[in-house]
């Protein structure tokens, strides 16, 4: 009897150990193929902060926030009007804008047991009224290093006119510190614009709506282990049973 039972138990734990091993495999192959962690739809705000969405399950993300006393967002997110000169000074350098604390930022978290390697975030941006041979940069920095120094630039000029000018940015994460994060990060973008150089009329600069995260989230290297393990284990343990 006791040599049936095992006969029939076998097989059954050969599956579901089997079983262990592909969910693990699922899960890790699901997750490394994801792309955007984290987006947002931010367009007309109403107050200083606006949500962020987390499209990976397994981290949280924070409000987007805009700071500093010319940083309005009545419009759009991280608006900045420049209407005079005291207004352009300070957003004329980095280090104006740092001083000033003009730029937005938003924290994202890892669940326990998983880990985001990073690979680029992609911003919006928009110049207008008389942005002709001006331009702005948004300077990315982020806690990991408490904000002091730039990851990337990316600078958005003027067509030569006096029209709305749309564009982008990329800035890339692909560097060994944005890997295995299993914490929070914070990521912070200052605005600089030459702009100021015209105060004929009220001109704007604008970190656009779409502020896309991407990279993969990928269980832990331990906790594949610990599941590979516990399917190993049933294994091993039917095994000596029959063989008793």
């Amino acid at each position: 009897m006791k040599l049936q039972v095992t006969q029939r138990l076998f097989p059954r734990a050969i599956t579901l150990a089997g079983l262990g091993f592909a969910v693990v495999g699922s899960v890790f192959g699901t997750a490394a193929h994801a792309d955007v962690i984290v987006s947002s739809d931010l367009t007309y705000l109403t107050t200083s902060r606006a949500e962020m969405t987390a499209v990976d399950d397994n981290v949280t993300v924070s409000e987007y926030t805009a700071h500093g006393n010319t940083a309005f967002s009545t419009s759009r997110t991280h608006f900045i009007r420049v209407d005079t000169a005291g207004n352009a000074a300070r957003l004329a350098t980095i280090s104006d804008s740092v001083d000033n604390d003009l730029y937005g930022e938003f924290e994202i978290t890892v669940d326990s047991g998983w880990q985001m390697n990073l690979s680029s975030l992609d911003i919006g941006m928009q110049l207008s009224r008389g942005a002709d041979t001006e331009s702005f940069t948004v300077h990315l920095r982020s806690s990991l290093d408490n904000f002091a120094e730039d990851i990337a630039a990316t600078t958005l000029g003027g067509d030569g006119s006096v029209n709305v000018v749309n564009g982008s940015g990329s800035f890339d994460l692909s560097d060994a510190a944005f890997q295995a994060l299993t914490d929070s990060v914070t990521f912070r973008m200052y605005m600089v614009t030459d702009i100021g150089s015209r105060t004929d009329g009220s001109q704007y600069v604008r970190i656009m709506p779409d502020v896309v995260l991407n990279g993969t989230v990928v269980p832990e290297p331990g906790t594949l282990g610990l599941a590979a393990l516990g399917s190993v284990f049933v294994l091993g343990r039917c095994r000596r049973v029959r063989t008793a």
